[in-house]
């Protein structure tokens, strides 16, 4: 956030609601004739000594997807942070073997509406780096995500793969794509979101001065805290948000003086895992580049700007409105993200859109 400085110290907070995450699996089938539903997919994310977390997604014809979550912390967290979209809290049993090389996955669990889904997975082949690369969401959740997505090493669905949705199984495939295919696997699967939602905060706290140690601390409409340290002053001000719920993500940001006021530089977000100490270094993770005058870019890991075009703030005495307006690559101009971050005393609010112009 940009921000007059001096006393009294006022706020500063981002004004994107980002989200990097690695997960060890990743598996997702198309649904060739089901009458709401286009695919089910599930990000798989092993813990040492605790289950794996499972996100499993249910995408609705027309865009709308529905997430389905086995913490039931993080569910209550995304289903309140989350407006574009529903987050539900349901147990899912997933399981994963390798035969001569080819995976082999089955995932179970109850949809929002009662509905018992079993996804059964078999590769083509052992999962394989020229398969992975960059991925085109295409119309994927259009209305509430500008999504960056990168497959480690991915393998299409065998014809034995198959979904069970009730008692009903249905065909799979997607005739969308230029050469219809069932689903992939994939090994390592990196994504990094651009998210639309709704964060209500409250400051508790500011620096006395712009000096290493110094914080900005907020509590959000959910309890959860956030606190920005200074980690290094000079001619670039670095930071680090650190908050209470792994629902919010390690950032790293930067910021500089001009005419007296904090203009933010960039926000990388780290991808640290629960229980890593150390903070992986630039570029791992997610990296929105607002250095540029009327411009950002948006990186992930040591792909530099998958995603680029225009950016414009416009502030009032109680608010600030960015627009990022994608120009490259062609997939991502749909989702034009707006984002407004208004203030009332030591109270301020975040609202974020994906797709509206």
């Amino acid at each position: 956030m940009r921000r007059r400085i001096g006393p009294p110290w006022e706020s500063f907070f981002e004004p994107f609601l980002l989200r990097y995450d690695r997960h060890d699996e990743h598996v997702i089938v198309f649904l060739a004739d089901h009458p709401e539903y286009e695919a089910i997919e599930a990000m798989v994310t092993r813990r040492p000594g605790l289950p794996p977390f499972i996100r499993s997604i249910l995408s609705r014809r027309g865009g709308f997807q529905v997430d389905h979550v086995s913490e039931p912390s993080s569910a209550h967290i995304m289903s309140a942070l989350l407006t574009d979209r529903r987050t539900v809290h349901r147990p899912c049993a997933y399981s994963a073997s390798t035969v001569n090389g080819v995976p082999e996955v089955r995932l179970c669990f109850a949809s929002y509406r009662g509905e018992d889904i079993v996804l059964t997975f078999k590769g083509l082949g052992a999962p394989d780096a020229k398969l992975g690369g960059l991925i085109d969401p295409g119309a994927h959740a259009g209305n509430s995500s500008l999504p960056l997505m990168w497959a480690g090493e991915s393998t299409h669905a065998a014809p034995e793969s198959s979904v069970v949705i009730g008692a009903t199984s249905y065909m799979l495939g997607n005739p969308a794509l230029p050469h219809p295919i069932r689903g992939a696997y994939t090994r390592d699967f990196r994504i990094g979101v651009v998210r639309a939602g709704h964060l209500e905060l409250r400051q508790t706290r500011a620096p006395r001065r712009l000096e290493v140690d110094e914080s900005w601390v907020y509590q959000d409409h959910l309890g959860n805290k956030h606190r920005y340290e200074i980690l290094a002053v000079g001619e670039v001000l670095t930071l680090r948000r650190r908050s209470s719920s792994s629902t919010f993500p390690d950032e790293i940001l930067e910021a500089t003086l001009v005419d007296d006021r904090l203009a933010l530089r960039s926000i990388r977000v780290t991808g640290r895992r629960a229980g890593e100490e150390v903070v992986p270094s630039a570029p791992a993770g997610l990296t929105l580049d607002l250095s540029q005058p009327g411009r950002f870019s948006i990186s992930l890991d040591h792909h530099p700007s998958i995603v680029s075009g225009s950016v414009f703030m416009k502030e009032t005495d109680t608010a600030e409105v960015w627009t990022l307006d994608p120009t490259d690559p062609r997939w991502a101009t749909s989702r034009t993200v707006r984002s407004v971050l208004a203030r009332a005393g030591d109270s301020a609010t975040l609202d974020s859109e994906v797709g509206a112009r």
